[in-house]
Protein backbone atom coordinates (compact mmCIF):
# COMPACT_ATOMS: atom_id res chain seq x y z
CA UNK A 1 0.00 0.00 0.00
CA UNK A 2 2.59 2.32 0.81
CA UNK A 3 4.22 1.62 -2.52
CA UNK A 4 0.61 2.80 -4.30
CA UNK A 5 0.78 5.59 -1.96
CA UNK A 6 4.44 7.35 -3.31
CA UNK A 7 3.62 6.05 -6.49
CA UNK A 8 0.69 8.29 -6.74
CA UNK A 9 2.53 11.36 -4.75
CA UNK A 10 5.79 11.46 -6.98
CA UNK A 11 2.84 11.69 -10.09
CA UNK A 12 0.91 13.78 -8.51
CA UNK A 13 3.92 16.14 -7.96
CA UNK A 14 5.02 15.61 -11.65
CA UNK A 15 1.55 16.39 -12.97
CA UNK A 16 1.62 19.84 -10.77
CA UNK A 17 5.01 21.03 -11.21
CA UNK A 18 4.93 20.52 -15.03
CA UNK A 19 1.60 21.66 -15.72
CA UNK A 20 2.76 24.65 -13.55
CA UNK A 21 5.10 25.32 -14.98
CA UNK A 22 3.54 25.26 -18.87
CA UNK A 23 0.70 27.65 -17.03
CA UNK A 24 3.97 30.34 -15.81
CA UNK A 25 5.50 29.79 -19.88
CA UNK A 26 1.53 31.03 -20.82
CA UNK A 27 0.71 33.53 -18.48
CA UNK A 28 4.68 34.59 -18.91
CA UNK A 29 4.31 34.78 -22.81
CA UNK A 30 0.95 37.04 -22.68
CA UNK A 31 2.63 39.44 -20.52
CA UNK A 32 5.67 39.48 -22.71
CA UNK A 33 3.36 40.32 -25.81
CA UNK A 34 1.76 43.16 -24.11
CA UNK A 35 4.75 44.47 -22.93
CA UNK A 36 4.42 44.05 -19.58
CA UNK A 37 7.27 41.98 -18.96
CA UNK A 38 9.92 39.11 -20.46
CA UNK A 39 11.95 36.40 -19.85
CA UNK A 40 15.63 37.39 -18.14
CA UNK A 41 17.31 34.88 -20.23
CA UNK A 42 16.12 32.93 -23.44
CA UNK A 43 15.73 28.99 -23.53
CA UNK A 44 19.24 28.40 -24.96
CA UNK A 45 20.87 30.65 -22.39
CA UNK A 46 19.43 28.49 -19.58
CA UNK A 47 20.66 25.59 -21.26
CA UNK A 48 23.96 27.06 -21.83
CA UNK A 49 23.89 28.65 -17.85
CA UNK A 50 22.84 25.46 -16.10
CA UNK A 51 24.84 23.13 -18.11
CA UNK A 52 28.07 24.95 -16.94
CA UNK A 53 26.68 23.89 -13.40
CA UNK A 54 27.68 20.17 -14.38
CA UNK A 55 31.30 21.45 -14.44
CA UNK A 56 31.21 23.22 -11.72
CA UNK A 57 30.57 26.68 -13.43
CA UNK A 58 28.24 28.82 -11.60
CA UNK A 59 29.41 32.02 -12.41
CA UNK A 60 29.74 34.19 -15.86
CA UNK A 61 30.70 37.64 -16.21
CA UNK A 62 28.47 37.60 -19.19
CA UNK A 63 25.95 35.82 -20.66
CA UNK A 64 27.39 36.82 -23.63
CA UNK A 65 30.70 34.87 -22.31
CA UNK A 66 29.21 31.54 -22.40
CA UNK A 67 30.02 29.30 -24.95
CA UNK A 68 27.06 27.33 -26.72
CA UNK A 69 26.54 23.88 -26.05
CA UNK A 70 25.02 20.66 -28.08
CA UNK A 71 21.06 20.58 -27.98
CA UNK A 72 21.25 23.74 -25.97
CA UNK A 73 17.42 24.27 -26.52
CA UNK A 74 16.53 20.98 -25.55
CA UNK A 75 18.29 21.37 -22.06
CA UNK A 76 16.91 24.64 -21.46
CA UNK A 77 13.39 23.50 -21.65
CA UNK A 78 14.44 20.09 -19.63
CA UNK A 79 16.39 22.53 -16.81
CA UNK A 80 13.20 24.81 -16.91
CA UNK A 81 10.59 21.85 -16.09
CA UNK A 82 13.14 20.37 -13.59
CA UNK A 83 13.22 23.18 -11.47
CA UNK A 84 9.96 24.25 -12.07
CA UNK A 85 8.73 20.20 -10.51
CA UNK A 86 11.24 20.57 -7.76
CA UNK A 87 10.06 24.00 -6.66
CA UNK A 88 6.78 21.88 -6.99
CA UNK A 89 7.02 19.24 -5.31
CA UNK A 90 9.08 21.19 -2.29
CA UNK A 91 6.00 23.15 -1.76
CA UNK A 92 3.49 19.61 -1.83
CA UNK A 93 5.76 18.14 0.78
CA UNK A 94 5.81 21.24 2.60
CA UNK A 95 2.20 21.19 2.61
CA UNK A 96 2.00 17.72 3.73
CA UNK A 97 3.78 18.29 6.86
CA UNK A 98 1.34 21.00 8.25
CA UNK A 99 -1.94 19.46 9.10
CA UNK A 100 -3.92 22.27 8.03
CA UNK A 101 -3.03 21.89 4.75
CA UNK A 102 -1.44 18.19 4.77
CA UNK A 103 -5.12 16.77 3.46
CA UNK A 104 -5.45 16.13 -0.07
CA UNK A 105 -9.01 17.34 0.25
CA UNK A 106 -7.82 20.83 1.06
CA UNK A 107 -8.34 23.43 -2.08
CA UNK A 108 -5.31 26.07 -1.44
CA UNK A 109 -5.42 29.11 -3.40
CA UNK A 110 -3.44 32.09 -1.88
CA UNK A 111 -1.35 29.92 -0.70
CA UNK A 112 0.80 28.65 -3.83
CA UNK A 113 0.50 31.81 -5.77
CA UNK A 114 2.67 33.41 -2.48
CA UNK A 115 4.56 30.04 -2.36
CA UNK A 116 5.50 30.61 -6.16
CA UNK A 117 6.14 34.49 -5.73
CA UNK A 118 8.74 33.42 -3.03
CA UNK A 119 10.38 31.10 -5.54
CA UNK A 120 11.88 34.70 -7.21
CA UNK A 121 14.79 34.48 -4.60
CA UNK A 122 16.06 31.85 -6.72
CA UNK A 123 16.71 34.25 -9.60
CA UNK A 124 17.08 36.97 -7.78
CA UNK A 125 20.13 35.37 -5.74
CA UNK A 126 21.49 32.44 -7.60
CA UNK A 127 20.57 33.07 -11.42
CA UNK A 128 21.18 37.18 -11.45
CA UNK A 129 24.42 36.83 -9.58
CA UNK A 130 25.62 33.63 -11.90
CA UNK A 131 25.57 35.36 -15.12
CA UNK A 132 27.14 38.51 -13.89
CA UNK A 133 23.86 40.95 -13.04
CA UNK A 134 24.56 40.82 -9.52
CA UNK A 135 21.91 40.28 -7.01
CA UNK A 136 18.61 40.94 -7.80
CA UNK A 137 19.80 42.23 -11.10
CA UNK A 138 21.26 45.72 -9.80
CA UNK A 139 23.83 45.32 -12.60
CA UNK A 140 21.42 44.16 -15.75
CA UNK A 141 20.81 46.02 -18.67
CA UNK A 142 17.80 48.50 -17.28
CA UNK A 143 15.31 47.34 -20.37
CA UNK A 144 15.43 43.76 -18.50
CA UNK A 145 13.74 44.85 -15.40
CA UNK A 146 14.78 41.85 -13.63
CA UNK A 147 12.68 42.38 -10.46
CA UNK A 148 9.48 43.58 -12.14
CA UNK A 149 10.22 40.40 -14.61
CA UNK A 150 11.19 37.92 -11.56
CA UNK A 151 7.61 38.87 -9.84
CA UNK A 152 4.90 38.44 -12.66
CA UNK A 153 6.74 35.39 -14.18
CA UNK A 154 7.07 33.84 -10.57
CA UNK A 155 3.50 35.58 -9.51
CA UNK A 156 2.21 33.20 -13.05
CA UNK A 157 3.81 29.92 -11.60
CA UNK A 158 2.48 30.37 -8.62
CA UNK A 159 -1.07 30.79 -10.11
CA UNK A 160 -0.04 27.61 -12.03
CA UNK A 161 0.57 25.62 -8.87
CA UNK A 162 -2.68 27.15 -6.99
CA UNK A 163 -5.08 26.26 -10.41
CA UNK A 164 -3.29 22.85 -11.10
CA UNK A 165 -3.07 21.64 -7.53
CA UNK A 166 -6.28 22.25 -7.23
CA UNK A 167 -7.99 20.72 -10.16
CA UNK A 168 -6.15 17.85 -9.53
CA UNK A 169 -7.57 17.40 -5.86
CA UNK A 170 -10.70 18.28 -7.73
CA UNK A 171 -10.72 15.22 -10.15
CA UNK A 172 -9.14 13.09 -7.71
CA UNK A 173 -12.26 13.73 -5.21
CA UNK A 174 -15.06 13.11 -8.01
CA UNK A 175 -13.22 9.57 -9.23
CA UNK A 176 -13.18 8.86 -5.60
CA UNK A 177 -16.95 9.40 -5.34
CA UNK A 178 -17.91 7.19 -8.14
CA UNK A 179 -15.65 4.69 -7.49
CA UNK A 180 -17.31 4.45 -3.76
CA UNK A 181 -20.58 5.16 -4.99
Amino acid sequence: MKRKSTLSFILFAITVGLLSTVVMDILSAVCAMLNISQSLISINEMGRYFSGWLCGDFFHDSLANLKPVPFEEVLGILYHYLIGTFLATVMIIIFKKIPKFGSRNRYLIGIPVLYGTLTSIFPWFILAPGIGWGIMGYNAPPEVMVIQATIINHIAYGIGLSAIYNIIIRIDNIIKIFKYS
